[in-house]
């Protein structure tokens, strides 16, 4: 496939120019807004909810370093208590409990735990048995013994975060700000993909095209470069929104800032220049492929679907980026940048990630190629 930089550059200054010119808001029918909007938001807290309830009931593996013999952990269901004997072997466990036994009616008790969302679930379930045990001692102490402090406050419990802002943010929020990059991704490509396609072709501009000597392929490239610089604009002023959002709720908060070190940038700018250039090779190859504009909004309404229903599962809370979800496309663009975020993304899962959607990509732009060199009058004709 023979390309030319001058006709990529002259056709994608043309679409640039046309852009300027179209002051119009080219986005969505009135039927996603009615009806997609309200069923997406109903279906997220569906499935919000089944999520809870899964992980309330997961099993749940618990380190205890017990000094007291007074204090016995009841047997649940789920539950697993694991006896250890010194505070050194805590970094094993997720979750774990110190009992320290200074008298006979005060049992001081530290845990700890890391402040992610997994870690909220385990919080409440120990909360509860701690309560259970405390009642229980307050019964017994107030038929042996008199009334004092001591027995009606036997436990005396401290809370040690040992998750960093950043992992306690990324896993709270991440997903959420992962859901909204790579959704604007798609819409910010969506109606320029559409215009610069389907929408010249029933204009006729594109027809002209065919008249003159300058290589097709290098015409629809140019087309693509507009696409995906228009796609990272819209994310571009979407990121420093959120950031600066994140920057004054952290200072009015006073909660600690998230250290954005180089390599959470790098990754999460490949990861979103990636999925950028994914949705644009492929709106563009549907929009070529559509006779009309009509045609074209609706496959890529179609697509929308499809892309938010993919992305709602990345907001679930527990969820993680496991080596089988590397393989589900744009699932595995958002569940990376979250775990970028949260500082758990492994090199390989970046490797794997990137490697899946520049398949795609390829996929698409080879298809699009085809089309062009076997199909020229499907791709650039009205009829």
């Amino acid at each position: 496939m023979k390309i030319s930089l001058a006709i990529l550059l002259a056709s994608w200054k043309k679409e640039i120019r046309e852009a300027l010119r179209d002051k119009r808001a080219l986005f969505l029918t009135l039927i996603v807004p009615l009806v997609f909007y309200p069923a997406m938001l109903g279906l997220t807290g569906w499935m919000q909810h089944d999520q809870i309830q899964k992980e309330s009931s997961k099993p749940l593996k618990i380190g205890v370093w017990n000094q007291s013999d007074s204090i016995v952990f009841p047997e649940a269901e789920g539950v697993d208590w694991v006896t250890v004997d010194s505070l050194e072997q805590r970094d094993r466990f997720s979750f774990f409990v110190h009992v320290e036994e200074k008298s006979y009616n005060h049992f001081p008790i530290e845990i700890y735990y890391r402040d992610t969302a997994q870690g909220d679930f385990a919080r409440n379930r120990v909360q509860k048995v701690l309560s259970d045990i405390e009642k229980k001692l307050i019964k017994k102490r107030l038929t042996e013994k008199g009334l004092d402090q001591g027995f009606i406050e036997p436990l005396s419990v401290q809370w040690h975060n040992q998750a960093t802002v950043r992992e306690s943010a990324g896993s709270r929020w991440g997903g959420v700000g992962a859901y909204f990059i790579v959704f604007l991704a798609f819409t910010g490509c969506l109606s320029v993909a559409i215009d610069t396609g389907a929408g010249e072709k029933e204009r006729g501009t594109l027809e002209a095209l065919l008249a003159t000597p300058a290589e097709l392929s290098s015409i629809v490239l140019g087309k693509l470069v507009h696409v995906i610089l228009m796609g990272v604009l819209s994310v571009l002023a979407t990121m420093i929104g959120m950031g600066t959002l994140i920057a004054l709720g952290t200072s009015i908060s006073g909660v600690g800032n998230i250290e954005l070190d180089s390599r959470l940038i790098l990754s999460s700018l490949s990861l979103v220049l990636s999925v950028i250039g994914f949705f644009a090779s492929a709106l563009l190859s549907l929009s070529l492929r559509a006779k009309t504009i009509k045609e074209a909004h609706m496959r890529g309404s179609l697509m929308l679907l499809f892309v938010a229903l993919i992305l709602m599962y990345s907001t679930l809370p527990g969820v993680e980026y496991s080596n089988s979800l590397v393989w589900v496309p744009v699932l595995n663009v958002a569940l990376a940048l979250r775990a970028a975020v949260e500082g758990s993304l492994t090199l390989m899962q970046w490797v794997l990630t990137m490697s899946v959607t520049l398949t795609l990509t390829l996929g698409w732009l080879l298809w699009t190629s085809r089309l062009i060199r076997h199909r020229t009058e499907a791709a650039f004709l009205k009829d």
